[in-house]
């Protein structure tokens, strides 16, 4: 029978392994939390501005405003455009992280329940062990008596 001792630096590896792989899961929702945030700000600000423009254009603009109103509202664009893209990459990297997570746990569960098996067939093998001895006892106690009565 294996020892389920040697099972623990084991499995305390892979505990430290799926905390490591949460941390790294937690850090990434937190990344894609912010890029979301970020994404809803520019989207705002866009909306904000564009409104403006149209209040400001309606009311006569020169052409230097005009063209500063449009290249601004355009960096905003460029912005959102850019903070998708790393939005989706934050889901991608969340996706991966949980997955990852989702392994290292799984895997740890596996482990902790494969110690647990050991640890019930050692105990198992030692109740046994121990009924056979008490039973030999009781068997050579049982033995010696009909030679007595001879």
């Amino acid at each position: 029978m294996d020892d389920p001792k040697r099972l623990e630096p084991i499995i305390k590896l892979a505990e430290q392994k799926k905390s490591d792989a949460g941390r790294r899961l937690a850090s990434a929702r937190d990344r894609q939390t912010t890029d979301q945030q970020q994404l809803n700000q520019l989207q705002e600000f866009l909306a904000e501005y564009s409104v403006r423009f149209e209040q400001a254009a309606g009311a006569g603009m020169n052409a230097q405003q005009l063209r500063d109103y449009r290249i601004f509202l355009s960096n905003i664009d460029n912005a959102i455009a850019q903070k998708k893209q790393d939005s989706v990459r934050a889901d991608r990297k969340v996706e991966e992280s949980r997955h990852d997570w989702l392994e290292k746990h799984q895997r740890t569960e596996a482990l902790i329940g494969a110690h647990e098996h050991m640890v019930r067939q050692q105990v198992a093998q030692r109740a046994r062990r121990e009924q056979k001895e008490t039973d030999d006892r009781v068997g050579a106690v049982g033995v010696k008596e009909p030679y007595l009565r001879n």
